[in-house]
């Protein structure tokens, strides 16, 4: 319903142990806002307000800005409420006011904004459109950057196949955007975005989109190319869509493939989903699907399955993101940890820290010697450490130690050290 609302968030852990939250949830309705006859005379602006419902508002300040978004004026309008035709004059007005701006503010914060077009729109012939794309369950939301254009000045036409539907845009506090749900499971769509003038269409420029429509209960197939995805029926609660489109992102490893993105990222996957991608590659060992972290800005490997008889990398993955087939060319890793004592008789163990940036380390290719004697050890791989304990065959004077070991690309890499004891 709307008004204030008093939110309480509870969690609890395997423990019992409970975290508890509030907040406070305002659930506003949209203003109403109706303006006819708008004339620009020298110095001042006239307008007729006919209607104007915004009973939530705490305050509506009118603002006046130029084609670059500088603001020129900016005042109150001491009325919410306006059922009758009221005339608005504003005077001592920059020639350069291209915008008038109606602010609806709450607890001080703009939760609507009406733009009105003052003087004729002159967007010029573009083959080029910018925007942004947000996906909210199987909602997708277009947020224009182009900050000339108002409601009026633009509509979309998206199609699906043989279906079409043309969407009027919708106002936010500081863009234009529009929003709609897809038409079938098709996963091509045409965007043809139309910028009309006065009184014809200035342009229409076309984009396209790719979306994975997902739906419950119901298994599915996606394929691009070299990429398909698999998902299982309760993989989804709710049908759900991912955008979908290629990236170039830097990569410290060999690509293989094209980066696979699938938007928004991080979503959770409730059931099975497999990822593959095709390809011939002449030493498959090296070859595996990497994940990119956009938080940390790096690619990791992702455990993957390769099928020699197809030719296929496979994995399955418990989110959605950026995936790519790479190259893991990338021997691992051998440091020395420090010594702690320079006495023989006070040495407990000796440490060695074995890293590997791609498929992982190959415990079961792990050799050691020290002084030229083969040492049974383990390689921790969360600590990514070998802790050696047989210390006994330490020596007063100069030591010795060989590391041999390989990761799960068949790079190979040894290390020879030395240190001296008392």
């Amino acid at each position: 319903s709307w008004g204030k609302h008093e939110c309480k968030i509870e969690v609890k852990d395997n423990y019992n142990n409970i975290s508890t939250g509030y907040f406070n949830l305002y659930k506003l309705r949209m203003p109403h806002l109706e303006i006819e006859n708008v004339s620009i005379q020298k110095e001042s602006i006239a307008l007729d307000i006919n209607n104007l419902e915004a009973r939530n508002a705490d305050r509506i300040m009118v603002c006046l800005m130029d084609r670059q978004g500088n603001e020129s004026f900016r005042g109150d309008l001491n009325q919410t409420e306006i059922n009758k035709p009221r005339n608005l004059i504003l005077k001592g007005i920059n020639e350069k006011v291209y915008f008038m701006d109606f602010l609806f503010i709450k607890k001080g914060i703009v939760y609507c904004r009406k733009r009105i077009r003052l003087k004729p729109n002159d967007f010029s012939i573009s083959s080029d459109i910018d925007f942004t794309t947000f996906i909210n369950r199987n909602a997708v939301f277009i947020k224009m950057k182009n900050p000339l254009l108002t409601v009026n000045d633009l509509d979309l036409t998206i199609r699906q196949g043989d279906i079409s539907q043309t969407i009027k845009p919708d106002e936010g506090n500081d863009t234009i955007f529009f929003s709609f749900k897809p038409l079938s499971t098709e996963p091509d769509i045409n965007l043809d975005f139309i910028i009309r003038g006065s009184n014809e269409t200035l342009t229409s420029i076309q984009k396209k989109m790719r979306l994975v429509y997902i739906e419950s209960q119901k298994k599915q197939n996606f394929r691009d190319g070299e990429f398909s995805a698999e998902f299982y029926p309760k993989a989804v609660n709710e049908p759900k869509v991912l955008k979908f489109e290629t990236k170039q992102l830097p990569s410290q490893f060999p690509v293989l493939s094209r980066q696979i993105s699938l938007y928004p990222y991080n979503f959770p996957f409730l059931d099975y989903v497999y990822f593959q991608f095709q390809k011939r590659t002449q030493n498959p060992l090296q070859a595996g699907i990497f994940k990119y972290s956009v938080k940390r800005k790096k690619w990791s490997y992702v455990y993957t399955h390769y099928d020699k008889t197809n030719h296929t990398f496979r994995t399955k993955v418990i989110s959605s993101g950026i995936f790519a087939l790479m190259r893991d060319v990338f021997p691992p890793v051998i440091s020395l940890n420090k010594i702690r004592s320079r006495f023989l008789d006070k040495i407990k163990r000796v440490v060695i820290t074995i890293s590997d940036k791609g498929k992982g380390v190959n415990d079961e290719t792990l050799n050691v010697w020290i002084n030229n004697r083969l040492i049974d050890c383990e390689y921790d791989p969360d600590w990514r450490q070998v802790k050696i304990e047989t210390v006994h065959v330490l020596k007063r004077g100069k030591n010795s130690i060989r590391v041999r070991v390989e990761d799960y690309a068949g790079n190979k890499t040894s290390k020879d050290f030395s240190f001296f004891l008392k």
